[in-house]
C-alpha cells in the first residue's frame, strides 16, 4: 500500500510542475487591429493583458509589420516570442 501512495503523489507532483505545452492556434483576419490582436490572444490565453500586446509591439517595432494568417503559438510563449512568430 505505502508504495502505491508514493507512485500516486509523484504523478501528481509530475503533473503540476510541467504544464503541457500546447500548440494554440490563431486565425489574424486581413486589417485585423491591433486591439482586436490582443483581444484574439487574450482570448486563447497567450496573454493576460493588451498593454503586454502593446509593449511587446512597440519593443519589437512591429506596429506596421503585424500578419493577417493562420499561426500556431506555443502556450507558454513570451509576448516578444508571440510577437515574432505572427510578424513573420
Amino acid at each position: 500500500d505505502e508504495s502505491d501512495d508514493a507512485d500516486q503523489q509523484t504523478d501528481e507532483t509530475n503533473e503540476t510542475d510541467e504544464p503541457e505545452i500546447k500548440q494554440v492556434s490563431i486565425n489574424i483576419l486581413y486589417g485585423a487591429t491591433g486591439n482586436s490582436i490582443a483581444q484574439l490572444l487574450i482570448d486563447n490565453g497567450l496573454i493576460q493583458t493588451k498593454e503586454e500586446f502593446y509593449d511587446a509591439v512597440a519593443a519589437a517595432g512591429a506596429d506596421t509589420r503585424l500578419q493577417a494568417g493562420n499561426f500556431k503559438i506555443p502556450s507558454n510563449a513570451t509576448p516578444a516570442e508571440i510577437i515574432a512568430i505572427i510578424t513573420n
